[in-house]
């Protein structure tokens, strides 16, 4: 189950709630938190690609690449069978997030044939990943708000509404498409929760509650 949602929607804050409340539910993978042998591993095998395109792009393929590696390691994970033992797993930046990223920056700056032909595999595989989405929200003013007093950094922390709301809304669109990709192939399952109206609490509750009894999801 992997939570996505807009910055200050609340992510870290329920998954710190969901962690305290069974610690039969994992929480502690993410597109961050790889074994560092399996991602040097994966990297070997993208060096080819990288040594062919870094003369058409210097440096600037170097994030795509980075990520394009940690997702394959985390799906490689997800598909070993050894997250399994555990009730459920709670992903806060897993497939999604990384597919969603790919399409905000890596069209604009870095977008060739190999990731052209990259990105609908890392769907099909992204879509078998992830068992079910939850997605956070609130309104604007209050993710504004929520930006601006945390101590979390964020590239829009000082900057005007405007921009905030503008970033905002770039980041639901592009979240919208990437789970209507992913969902046209599973059918994979999304809940939806404004955490202005459900404390971090309440929509644990809920989570827990569409967990599979037999702990096989």
């Amino acid at each position: 189950m992997e939570l996505v949602g807009p910055a200050g929607a609340g992510k870290s804050t329920l998954v710190r709630t969901i962690r305290s409340r069974d610690p039969e539910v994992r929480t502690d993978l993410s597109i961050w938190s790889l074994p560092r042998p399996r991602l040097v591993t994966n990297g070997l095998l993208f060096l080819p690609k990288l040594a062919a395109l870094w003369r058409d792009y210097p440096g600037s393929l170097w994030t795509a690449l980075h990520l394009a590696v940690r997702l394959k390691t985390l799906q490689q994970l997800l598909d070993s069978g050894k997250t399994r033992n555990c009730r459920a797993l709670v992903v806060d930046i897993g497939p999604i997030f990384t597919l969603a990223w790919f399409r905000v920056y890596a069209r604009h700056r870095t977008w060739n044939r190999w990731l052209d032909q990259w990105y609908p595999r890392a769907v099909v595989e992204g879509a078998a990943a992830v068992d079910a989405i939850v997605w956070l929200d609130a309104p604007d003013q209050v993710l504004a708000a929520r930006i601006r007093m945390r101590d979390q950094a964020h590239t829009v922390k000082d900057k005007s509404d405007h921009e905030i709301f503008t970033l905002l809304g770039n980041y639901r669109k592009t979240f919208a498409q990437v789970i209507a990709e992913v969902s046209a192939r599973s059918g994979t399952p999304v809940l939806t929760f404004s955490t202005d109206e459900k404390d971090p609490e309440q929509i644990a509750d809920e989570i827990m509650a569409s967990l599979s009894p037999q702990g096989d999801q």
